[in-house]
């Protein structure tokens, strides 16, 4: 199996997890569905990767750290603290993903 058809694989099982997580616990409501956005998201990127450019990296990435920033902010109380830390360190986690993606297709061609 190769790593995108793993990526996407693993982008499912996060976005049903985080799905299922809707019905059995009630805090952080915007926080899960920024994530499980993120998680579909994801898997359409991995489908289309071949077509995706830098720039669409950029502008995407920076509209999901702000959106996982402004949903911590607003469930948190606007406090930066080690929620919203680790939230925006995950994020970038994997949105480097997408990065790595986009340059070996670059090195590739």
């Amino acid at each position: 199996m190769s790593d995108n058809n793993w990526a996407i694989l693993i982008d499912t099982f996060a976005a049903a997890a985080i799905f299922i997580s809707f019905f059995f616990y009630a805090p952080f409501l915007y926080i899960r569905l920024a994530f499980l956005l993120f998680a579909i998201a994801q898997i359409f990127i991995m489908i289309n990767w071949e077509r995706i450019g830098r720039g669409f990296i950029w502008v995407y990435s920076c509209v999901v750290m702000m959106c996982v920033a402004g949903v911590c902010a607003v469930e948190t109380g606007m406090h930066l603290d080690g929620t919203m830390i680790s939230l925006l360190g995950f994020t970038v986690t994997l949105l480097s993903v997408n990065f790595t993606l986009v340059s070996n297709k670059a090195i590739e061609e």
